[in-house]
C-alpha cells in the first residue's frame, strides 16, 4: 500500500452532509483540525523522518479493495540450500467486512521454480474471518544463485482491480555434484594383479570446488584419498590403480570397496564398488521397471475446536528419457466437520522435447480465469521461439462456464516474431458468450531493445435479457504497445493498453499507461514517470457491488533520482496523483495527492540487511483544499542481522482511503497506526530443522483496535529417510474472540517401481554343443559350462546349465566376445568369437558350438641351479592371432604354465606377453607359429631362461 490508497468511495460520501459544506460557499465553515501545527514544525518532522527512515520507492495504484480485505505474507525472503529443497510460505488473508467475500489468487513462480501447490486459488471468507494459504515450492530447474521473485495477484470476486504482492527466493551458492561408479560390479575371470577402479565426478554447482575421493577396504588394504578440482559443469573420471596380491586373490569372493566422494562445504556421496570373481549373472539396474519417485502428503488445519480440516495428496514423476517426463498430482478434497470443501486435484502433465500437455486440473489466468478441469496441449519447434498451444476448460470450479482457445507464437526472423490467440468463453451464470482474437508483433532490435504492438477484437453475446440495455451483442477492441529501450546512458520503458468498455474478459474497460524514462551516469540516475489507470463501468456487468467501486481513473506522475553503491542504493521521488471516482467531474470531485519519498536498501557485513522507507504527502479534494487538506506521514521498513530481525510501520494521519472518509466526517479524530514485528529465523542440524517465529503487534487510532499474534513456521527435513514435516500457526495473544490457527503437513519421498512400464530387459544366453549342426538345442545335446565371455566389457562364465544371464539392461545392441579360455576343449561358437545381439525386450539366445581345432602349449622354466630366485609360471597372458583374419584370442597359463585354445582352422602367431618378464627371466623367443590348418591339435612350448650370472676374476697385483 502507498499513500495513493487514500481514495473516495462515492456511496459513503454521498450519505454524509459534507457536500453541503463544500459546495455552499456562503455557509462554508472553516474546519479546525486537531493537533494543528505550523509548517515549520512539519518541515522539521519531515527532515528527521527522512534522515531516520530511507527506503526503496514504491508507488501503487489506488486500491479500493483494501477496504474489503487485507493480506500478509509470513516471509518476504526464502532461501533454499539446494535444488531439491522444498520451501514453504504462508499468505494470511483477512476479511475486513461483515459480508462474505471471494478472493482469487494467481501465483506466478520465477523461471526454474516449480509451485507444487495450485497457481490459481479461490478463497471464500465469511465476515471478519481470516485464513492462511499455504504455498510450497521447489527450485528443481533453477540455474542461478541470484534472487528471484514470486509474484502474487489478488482479485476480488470477478472484479478487474488487482492487488499485487511478491516475495523473493533464491538458491544458495550450492555445491551440488554427481558421483558415479561406471563399473560398480567389477568381475575378474582370473588373477589380474593390476586393475583400475574408475570414479566419475561432475560439478553441477555454480562455482569451482575441490572434491575428495576416499577408497577404503580392509582385505585390499585400502585407505586412500585423492583430491580433484572441477570448474562449474566440468566432469572427470579418476582411475584408482589397485594391485591385488596372490594371497588376496585366493580369498577373494565378493568384496565391497567403500568409495566416498565429498565436497568440502557440500554433500557427500557414499558409493559401493564391488570386486568379485567371475559369475554367470550380472544386473545393470536394481529393477527392470521404470523407477517412479513418489511424494505422499497428508495434512490438517485447525482453527478452533469445531473447525478441523484434513486432506491427502500424492505426487509422482516418470522420466522416460532425458527429454520426456510425465508428472501427476492427486489431492483429495478438504474434509471438515459436516462439510466438504471441493478443492481436489487430479492432474497429469507431460513434457517432451517438442510436445507438452496437461489433462485434469488446469490453472491459468488469461483474459478469463481458467480454474477447473480441462486439457492443455502444445508443440514446440526450432527451440522455444515457435510453439502452438490449445486449451479447453470443460468444467470450471469458479462457476458454470466453459473455455476453449489456442495460442501460436512463431518467429519470422531473429528480430521479428508474432503471436496470435483466440479464446471462446461460455458463461452460463451471467448468460454471456465471449469471443476474443488478439495479435502481437514483436521487433527485437537487441537484447535490451524491443517493441511489441498489441491489437485485438472481441464480441460479447447475451443469451438472456440484460438489465439496462436492449442490445444482444457488443463488439470491443484492444490496442496497445510495449517499448523497452536501454543503453548505457538512458533507459526507456513505455507500456500502453486500451481496452474498450465492451471488450470481453476480466480486463474489460481498462486503460493503462506506464512510462518511465531515466538518464544514467555510472551509478546514478535521474528521470520521470507517468502512470494512468482507468476502468469504465460496462452495461454487461449486472452487479450492484461493482457498479461504482471499480469505475476509477488514476493519474500518477513525478520525478525520481537515485544512486547505487556497494551494498545498497538510495532514491528520492516526488510526485502527484489524481484520482477520480467517475468520468463525470461535476458529479464527483477529483482527489489530488502530492508526495515526497526517500528510500534506501543496504547490505553490510554480509549478514546485515536493511530496507527502510519514509514519505510525506498532502491530499485534498479538488476545489476544496482548505476544507479537506490533510498531512500524512508514513514510515516503514525492516532490518535483519543474521538470524534475527524486525519489521515495522508507523503512520500519522488518515493513510487509507476509508480512514480519509472518516476524517472528512469528523476532522477532530486522531489517526495513528503502529505495526511492529520482531522475528527470528534459524536452521539447525545441518539445515534439517528450520524455525521462524514472528511476533506481530498492531494498534490503530481512532478505532482503538489493538491486536497481537505469534506466528510460527517449523520445517523438519530428514534427508536420510526422505520425509518433511511442516508446521505453521497463528496464536492470538489476549484476543478471546479469535481462535488459534494451526496447519500441519507431512510429506514422505519414496521410489517405487512403475509396473505398467518396463524400462530394462534381460538377455539370456544358452551355450550348447551342436553335434548335428542344426543350430538347435536337441534332446541329448550337451550344454557348455565354464565358458568365459564378455558382453560389452562385462565378463561372465557360464554355469552348469550353460546359462549366462545379463539382467535389467537398456535397449540396444550388445557385443559378445567368446575369445576367452574355456573348460571344454575342442568346441568354438558356430557364429564366430564376436557376436552381436539386439535387445528390445526380454530375450533368450541359444548359442551353438561346433567342433574346433585345439592349440595347446606349455612354458618350460630353465633355472640356474645355484640361484635361489623364484619365477611363477601362472597367470601369464598368451595371445593367438589368426594370420589370415587377424582375429585375436587370449588366455592365461595355469599354475603349471600350461594353456590351450579352442580355435577355428587356420595358421596362428602365438605370442607370450612381455609384461610378465624382467631382467632375470626371459623367454628364448616371444612368438611361435602354429599350423591348425593341417592339424586338428597342435602343442607348442616356450622356454623361460634365467639370465646367467657373470663371474669377474681379477688378477692380484704384485
Amino acid at each position: 500500500m502507498s499513500i495513493s490508497a487514500i481514495s473516495i468511495y462515492y456511496s459513503d460520501i454521498y450519505n454524509t452532509n459534507i457536500w453541503s459544506c463544500i459546495y455552499r460557499k456562503q455557509h462554508r465553515p472553516r474546519i479546525r483540525m486537531r493537533n494543528k501545527t505550523t509548517y515549520y514544525r512539519l518541515s522539521i518532522k519531515l527532515i528527521l523522518c527522512l534522515v531516520a527512515f530511507l527506503s526503496f520507492h514504491t508507488i501503487a495504484k489506488a486500491q479500493l479493495s483494501s477496504k474489503v480485505y487485507r493480506t500478509q505474507l509470513l516471509k518476504d525472503t526464502l532461501k533454499a540450500d539446494n535444488n531439491r529443497s522444498f520451501l514453504y510460505n504462508n499468505i494470511n488473508i483477512f476479511n475486513l467486512t461483515d459480508n462474505k467475500i471471494s478472493v482469487v489468487l494467481n501465483i506466478s513462480p520465477p523461471e526454474g521454480w516449480e509451485l507444487t501447490t495450485q497457481k490459481v486459488i479461490t478463497i471464500s471468507l465469511e465476515g471478519n474471518e481470516n485464513t492462511i494459504v499455504n504455498l510450497r515450492m521447489l527450485p528443481s530447474g533453477s540455474k542461478t544463485a541470484d534472487w528471484q521473485t514470486f509474484n502474487i495477484e489478488y482479485r476480488l470476486n470477478n472484479g478487474a482491480e488487482i492487488l499485487k504482492d511478491s516475495f523473493h527466493v533464491k538458491v544458495e551458492e550450492f555445491t551440488k555434484f554427481k558421483a558415479t561408479l561406471p563399473h560398480s560390479n567389477y568381475v575378474m575371470t582370473a588373477h589380474e594383479k593390476n586393475v583400475y577402479i574408475p570414479v566419475s565426478v561432475t560439478n553441477r554447482g555454480n562455482t569451482t570446488h575441490d572434491y575428495f575421493i576416499t577408497f577404503s577396504n580392509n582385505l585390499l588394504n585400502l585407505n586412500y584419498t585423492q583430491t580433484i578440482t572441477l570448474k562449474p559443469t566440468e566432469d572427470t573420471t579418476y582411475n584408482l590403480p589397485l594391485r591385488i596380491s596372490d594371497a588376496q586373490w585366493n580369498i577373494l569372493r565378493n568384496e565391497q570397496i567403500k568409495v566416498q566422494v565429498k565436497q568440502a562445504k557440500g554433500e557427500t556421496y557414499n558409493l559401493i564398488q564391488t570386486i568379485s570373481k567371475v559369475g554367470y549373472m550380472l544386473r545393470d539396474h536394481k529393477s527392470g521397471f521404470m523407477e517412479m519417485p513418489l511424494q505422499v502428503e497428508t495434512g490438517f488445519t485447525s482453527q478452533g475446536a469445531n473447525d478441523l480440516q484434513y486432506y491427502g495428496a500424492l505426487h509422482g514423476r516418470l522420466e522416460f528419457t532425458p527429454y520426456d517426463r510425465l508428472a501427476f498430482d492427486l489431492r483429495s478434497n478438504t474434509y471438515t466437520q459436516g462439510q466438504v470443501i471441493k478443492n481436489s486435484i487430479l492432474r497429469a502433465e507431460y513434457e517432451g522435447q517438442k510436445w507438452y500437455g496437461t489433462i485434469g486440473n488446469v490453472n491459468e489466468l488469461t483474459d478469463f480465469i481458467m480454474d477447473g478441469y480441462g486439457v492443455i496441449g502444445g508443440y514446440k519447434w526450432k527451440g522455444d521461439r515457435n510453439q502452438a498451444k490449445v486449451y479447453g476448460l470443460l468444467q470450471s470450479r469458479t462457476g458454470n462456464s466453459n473455455l476453449i482457445g489456442g495460442d501460436v507464437k512463431y518467429g519470422i526472423s531473429d528480430k521479428i516474431s508474432m503471436a496470435d490467440k483466440a479464446t471462446v468463453n461460455l458463461d452460463r451464470d451471467n448468460k454471456i458468450n465471449s469471443y476474443i482474437i488478439q495479435h502481437t508483433a514483436k521487433y527485437k532490435v537487441a537484447n535490451d531493445k524491443e517493441i511489441n504492438i498489441i491489437g485485438g477484437t472481441g464480441l460479447e453475446q447475451a443469451t438472456s435479457n440484460i438489465t439496462n440495455t436492449n442490445q444482444t451483442s457488443q463488439i470491443g477492441t484492444s490496442i496497445g504497445y510495449k517499448l523497452l529501450w536501454n543503453t548505457k546512458y538512458y533507459s526507456i520503458v513505455s507500456d500502453v493498453l486500451y481496452n474498450s468498455n465492451s471488450y470481453p474478459g476480466i480486463f474489460k474497460g481498462q486503460r493503462l499507461q506506464s512510462h518511465d524514462g531515466r538518464l544514467m551516469y555510472k551509478n546514478t540516475f535521474i528521470g520521470g514517470f507517468y502512470d494512468y489507470t482507468f476502468r469504465a463501468q460496462n452495461i454487461y456487468q449486472d452487479t450492484t457491488y461493482f457498479d461504482n467501486v471499480f469505475n476509477l481513473r488514476t493519474q500518477n506522475y513525478g520525478a525520481r533520482t537515485g544512486v547505487s553503491f556497494k551494498g545498497g542504493n538510495v532514491s528520492l521521488s516526488a510526485g502527484k496523483q489524481h484520482q477520480l471516482q467517475s468520468a463525470d467531474t461535476s458529479y464527483n470531485p477529483e482527489y489530488i495527492f502530492s508526495y515526497l519519498n526517500l528510500s534506501t536498501s543496504i547490505t553490510a557485513f554480509k549478514n546485515l540487511h536493511a530496507n527502510i522507507s519514509s514519505y510525506y504527502g498532502r491530499g485534498h479534494l479538488s476545489g476544496a483544499e482548505d476544507l479537506t487538506g490533510v498531512n500524512v506521514l508514513s514510515n516503514q521498513g525492516s532490518i535483519q542481522y543474521d538470524f534475527i530481525g524486525v519489521s515495522g510501520r508507523y503512520d500519522i494521519g488518515p493513510y487509507y482511503y476509508h480512514d480519509y472518509i472518516r476524517f472528512l466526517q469528523d476532522q477532530t479524530q486522531q489517526f495513528e497506526r503502529i505495526i511492529i514485528s520482531p522475528y527470528l529465523e534459524t536452521s539447525l542440524f545441518k539445515h534439517s530443522l528450520s524455525i521462524r517465529t514472528q511476533f506481530s503487534y498492531a494498534k490503530s487510532l481512532p478505532s482503538a483496535i489493538e491486536t497481537s499474534n505469534l506466528l510460527t513456521n517449523i520445517v523438519y527435513t530428514n534427508y536420510r529417510r526422505g520425509f518433511d514435516l511442516n508446521v505453521s500457526g497463528i496464536i492470538p495473544i489476549e484476543q478471546k474472540e479469535v481462535q488459534p490457527y494451526v496447519n500441519v503437513s507431512f510429506r514422505v519421498r519414496l521410489v517405487a517401481p512403475f509396473l505398467p512400464v518396463r524400462k530394462y530387459y534381460q538377455l539370456k544366453l544358452v551355450l550348447f554343443k551342436d553335434a548335428n549342426a542344426n543350430e538347435k538345442l536337441d534332446e541329448g545335446e550337451e550344454v557348455i559350462p565354464g565358458q568365459t565371455i564378455a558382453i560389452n566389457s562385462n565378463k561372465f562364465v557360464s554355469n552348469g546349465n550353460g546359462h549366462i544371464i545379463y539382467k535389467n539392461i537398456d535397449k540396444g545392441d550388445y557385443k559378445a566376445d567368446y575369445g576367452f579360455s574355456s573348460k571344454v576343449k575342442g568346441w568354438i561358437p558356430s557364429g564366430g568369437t564376436i557376436q552381436h545381439y539386439n535387445v528390445s525386450k526380454n530375450k533368450t539366445v541359444y548359442v551353438p558350438f561346433k567342433k574346433s581345432k585345439v592349440l595347446s602349449g606349455k612354458l618350460k622354466l630353465i633355472k640356474d641351479r645355484n640361484s635361489n630366485l623364484e619365477f611363477k609360471l601362472s597367470n601369464i597372458k598368451i595371445t593367438a592371432m589368426a594370420n589370415d583374419t587377424l582375429n585375436t584370442y587370449s588366455t592365461l597359463t595355469n599354475d603349471e604354465g600350461e594353456f590351450y585354445f579352442n580355435l577355428p582352422s587356420g595358421t596362428y602367431t602365438v605370442t607370450i606377453s612381455q609384461a610378465a618378464f624382467g631382467d632375470q627371466f626371459k623367454p628364448t623367443e616371444f612368438a611361435k607359429q602354429a599350423d591348425l590348418l593341417n592339424n586338428d591339435e597342435k602343442t607348442i612350448y616356450f622356454e623361460i631362461k634365467q639370465k646367467r650370472r657373470a663371474i669377474n676374476i681379477k688378477r692380484k697385483k704384485k
